[in-house]
């Protein structure tokens, strides 16, 4: 049988030809992304570069995800191809050994020390807005040849404020697709993606566009360079983190009516010594006071124990409303770095229930939000710890 010759096949495959260190994918539903560019890699491997033993690695966030994706997509080419013969599958290590001695390997990772496993010659990083940052940093950095990137435009992530700005137009190739290049769906797979009636996923999906969920508290933000020296008001809010919620450490002031925020520490699964020992790692200085999340345990051990001056955040009913719009009443600017902490912001959201705004947050991706609230309320507001109500 012979495949189609998508976009997204054209594209991947002239990339890989050429060794463009990035091969980024934005795209809707049905528009080929996964199977064009895994349809791409066992092409190169078997026929560009058959005179090297290469190893690829197709990763995403869990297994499942994988072989709903990537591995179901792998196995339907060598049917579809009759490449059965000459490439090995093995199920049970989901890998694929090629007649030269090249891999395939398909793995998830959802932690940094996992990503810190191995090196490849390509990595194929499937649906990426779903990895953290640093597991992908952790990724690429052990990647000699390319890198591929394919994701679906839920939302702003890191490749949009970290990836690409870092990048020079000739060190990567960028495709935008939609279900339209994909010349292989059926009748009823197109009518239903154009009669989508939701329009956030209708931007999304169907015409792969980069979205805003419904009801995203904060619309709008800027990124600054470095944190302003005549900042006014500086302080620093903690949040701490429970598996797999992250310990959030920000530094921020305020300069010319708008609020700068700097992420000092983002991080899951930490136990105390470890925040004790990152606090150390950025020189944190042991008179600078923190406001953090009530946890008693944790504050009086970072005091007594590590001598940091953290101190219970006032918290009381409506805290957190009152947060979200003393917040609003400034511009903010993200100091570069802050990659996890704008993550947090893009995907921030009041809770929709049949299309209504409850006017209640989403508990998820509130993690930044919470430290910088906790700044707020002790060093703009100056309330008293324990304080019972807050109004503004």
């Amino acid at each position: 049988m012979v495949i189609t010759d998508t976009r997204v096949i054209q594209r991947t495959t002239a990339a890989l030809k050429k060794v463009t260190p990035y091969v980024i994918h934005q795209g809707g539903s049905n528009s080929g992304k996964t199977f064009g560019n895994i349809y791409s890699i066992i092409s190169y491997l078997l026929f560009d570069r058959k005179k090297e033993v290469l190893v690829c690695s197709v990763v995403a966030q869990t297994v499942p995800q994988l072989k709903r994706g990537a591995i179901r997509d792998f196995l339907s080419i060598l049917e579809m191809t009759g490449l059965s013969s000459k490439i090995q599958w093995n199920i049970s290590d989901k890998k694929a050994t090629f007649p030269n001695g090249s891999i395939i390997e398909f793995f998830s990772v959802d932690n940094e020390q996992r990503a810190k496993e191995g090196k490849r010659d390509l990595l194929f990083v499937n649906e990426a807005n779903n990895l953290k940052w640093m597991i992908f940093w952790q990724l690429k950095k052990r990647t000699r040849l390319s890198v591929i990137i394919d994701y679906n435009p839920s939302s702003r992530f890191w490749l949009h404020h970290k990836l690409m700005p870092s990048l020079l137009q000739k060190d990567y190739l960028y495709t935008h697709t939609t279900y339209k290049d994909n010349p292989t769906l059926t009748n009823k797979e197109v009518y239903e993606i154009e009669n989508e009636p939701d329009d956030y996923l209708r931007t999304v999906y169907t015409l792969g566009k980069t979205g805003k969920l419904e009801g995203v508290i904060f619309t709008h933000y800027n990124i600054t360079d470095s944190f302003p020296i005549n900042a006014k008001n500086v302080g620093y809010g903690m949040d701490f983190g429970f598996n797999p919620d992250p310990t959030v450490l920000v530094k921020c002031g305020i300069y010319d009516n708008a609020i700068y925020i700097q992420q000092l520490v983002y991080e899951d699964q930490l136990l105390n010594r470890q925040l004790a020992d990152r606090l150390k790692d950025i020189n944190f200085g042991k008179r600078d006071k923190i406001y953090a999340d009530n946890q008693d345990v944790t504050i009086k051990e970072l005091k007594n124990i590590y001598g940091y001056n953290v101190t219970k955040a006032p918290k009381g009913k409506g805290s957190v409303k009152s947060g979200i719009k003393l917040l609003k009443s400034y511009k903010i600017y993200f100091v570069k770095g802050s990659e996890n902490a704008m993550n947090d912001f893009d995907n921030f959201k009041w809770k929709v229930i049949d299309g209504i705004n409850t006017g209640e947050p989403v508990n998820k991706f509130k993690h930044t939000f919470d430290s910088i609230n906790y700044y707020m309320q002790g060093n703009i507001l100056k309330r008293p710890t324990g304080g019972k109500s807050f109004t503004l």
